[in-house]
């Protein structure tokens, strides 16, 4: 049953069917203890090899990638600029566009080939990965099409849109500093604290904030 209040904004109902993707059994994760040491000689045979507790990840050539990004699918992309660019082994590793190898781990890989390395040195590639069982199953799924509030959207427009023109305009915040998921959410948090501080001084006026600051 809908309840009375939804009534008024919805528009329409639909029973869809749709297939969706069902795990029979989940593929085993590759995985690589011991000391950064034992790593390293992991690597040296043409791996790179994630060290998941210090958030570094070993290349074949003996350096350590450190982490540059995050990216929106969640992979953890690493980098490590000036070994790349004065590495010795560069061509077994690396013949892109770029100076250096950027390489992409999800939050459960440890270890990923470097082909090019290992076809240098004429070595075999370790299947490391097992593979999924799933299947396809038909189920239903219900759709609401909601009514277009006009009136709701131009107070949005109005109220929420107009934040985000004074931070970039009147703040000077065109762009973010920092790389990373938490880290822009602290800075773009930190924007947010000096809008409302300065809104509530425009509102209230100094010495009115000041008080209710001190009361607080």
């Amino acid at each position: 049953m809908i309840p009375e209040a939804y009534k008024e904004v919805i528009q329409d109902i639909k029973v869809e069917e749709v297939h969706r993707k069902v795990v029979d059994e989940k593929a085993e994760v590759t995985s690589i203890y011991g000391t950064p040491e034992e790593m390293q000689e992991k690597a040296k045979e043409g791996y790179f090899v994630r060290d998941s507790e210090r958030n570094l990840v070993y290349c074949p050539a003996g350096e350590m990638l450190r982490q540059k990004c995050v990216k929106k699918n969640g992979n953890i992309r690493y980098a490590n600029k000036n070994a790349c660019r004065h590495c010795k082994n560069r061509n077994k590793c690396y013949k892109g566009k770029n100076e250096w190898k950027e390489i992409d781990f999800t939050k459960d890989q440890l270890q990923k080939p470097c082909k090019d390395w290992l076809k240098t040195e004429g070595k075999e590639l370790e299947k490391t990965k097992v593979k999924e069982k799933w299947h396809y199953e038909k189920v239903k799924i219900v759709k609401f099409f909601l009514k277009p509030d006009r009136e709701k959207m131009s107070q949005r427009m109005s109220l929420s849109e107009h934040p985000f023109g004074t931070i970039k305009r009147a703040m000077g915040a065109t762009y973010f500093l920092l790389k990373g998921i938490q880290k822009v959410a602290g800075e773009f948090a930190l924007f947010c604290l000096g809008y409302n501080l300065e809104r509530a001084k425009n509102l209230l006026g100094f010495q009115k904030m000041m008080e209710l600051m001190e009361q607080a």
